[in-house]
């Protein structure tokens, strides 16, 4: 089961010989992580044993990660650092709102797991009362990056405009909503229909969102229009 991004390991090959080694070591012990946690269950598990199974010393891991739930959790840091370099790439063409669900539905399109595997890893989330803890915890701190991203995108200035905060609000949201949704309805459309009609049907399209340069074109245009 490979579980690494086709965007992430590619950005995997910018890296130093040493540092890719490193990071192969933090794969291979998430890998371990992930494993021992969906066969035992994240509450029996222990890091001494995930670094026993990923065929490291308990000071490598501890080297790597400060506890089982960042190892377990790990790939979806990488997740959302990908997701934000693709929506600054994207928005200099599209507009933010689609340049989110874009990147979204790419990562997600792009991750070889089966439903089944993935299904297995949100109830996972849900059922551990200190993994969940951890999570929200780090969905927090992504959706306070996904802000700054957007800030740098649009040149907002969130003490004087929290609309940013707003917009990586909604779309965090749409993802979550349509995570649940397809989580309690087995039988329902796939997850990356419902991400994508959750976000249609939102429609944000807030004019002073776009990128800074889109702003840029607009008032020229509009100011050439005006004195020809």
């Amino acid at each position: 089961m490979n579980t690494i991004y086709p965007c992430y390991c590619r950005a995997m090959g910018e890296l130093s010989f040493r540092e890719r080694k490193k990071e192969s070591t933090r794969l291979a012990i998430y890998k371990a992580a992930w494993e021992l946690a969906l066969r035992d269950g994240f509450e029996a598990i222990t890091s001494d044993q995930i670094a026993e199974r990923a065929g490291v010393s308990k000071r490598t891991f501890h080297n790597y990660f400060s506890s089982k739930e960042e190892a377990v959790l790990y790939i979806q840091q990488n997740a959302a650092f990908s997701l934000f370099d693709f929506v600054r790439e994207r928005a200099t063409t599209h507009t933010l709102w689609a340049s989110l669900r874009d990147g979204i539905v790419e990562l997600m399109s792009e991750m070889d797991l089966t439903d089944e595997e993935f299904r297995r890893r949100e109830q996972l989330c849900r059922e551990s009362p200190a993994l969940a803890a951890y999570h929200a915890r780090q969905y927090s701190e992504q959706s306070a990056l996904l802000t700054q991203v957007i800030c740098d995108i649009t040149g907002k200035d969130l003490t004087r405009d929290f609309s940013p905060k707003i917009f990586g609000a909604a779309a965090c949201a749409a993802v979550q909503a349509s995570i649940d949704q397809w989580l309690d309805n087995e039988d329902g459309p796939a997850l990356i229909e419902l991400i994508t009609e959750a976000f249609d049907s939102i429609e944000f399209n807030h004019p002073d969102l776009q990128p800074a340069s889109v702003n840029a074109d607009d008032s020229e245009a509009h100011s050439s229009s005006r004195t020809s």
